[in-house]
């Protein structure tokens, strides 16, 4: 029973970490079209926000497809299409989310770009 209990608990936890991954994308989304429009703009905004960033050419359309992958990929976990997370619907979140940081953080100054933990490769 103890068992059960406790792989119920790890496939919780990784949905909870894909829906953290999907904030922590926002989170560097919203720092982005906060800089360049003054705006917040809720999630499903944002894909409009990084659409201007592409005409301006400040970014390249792969990343509001990325966005937007990460954004579907919540959604399908969260209305039960997809009714068990595993650990590849994990590792792409992950990836789509650094992915995602890496890029849209060098759109910003450095000045304003905290490190609040060191990278540990």
């Amino acid at each position: 029973k103890a068992a059960e209990v406790r792989l119920r608990k790890i496939k919780l936890d990784m949905k909870s970490m894909i829906f953290d991954l999907r904030y922590t994308m926002t989170d560097i989304c919203q720092a982005v079209i906060m800089y360049y429009y003054k705006a917040q703009p809720d999630v499903k905004a944002i894909p409009e926000f990084l659409e201007k960033l592409v005409n301006e050419k400040k970014l390249e359309r792969e990343y509001v497809d990325k966005f937007k992958e990460l954004d579907q990929l919540w959604k399908d976990i969260d209305h039960k299409i997809i009714e068990e997370v595993t650990t590849q619907h994990l590792e792409k979140a992950l990836a789509l989310a650094k992915e995602m940081i890496d890029r849209l953080k060098k759109l910003l100054p450095k000045e304003i770009i905290v490190e609040e933990f060191p990278e540990q490769e």
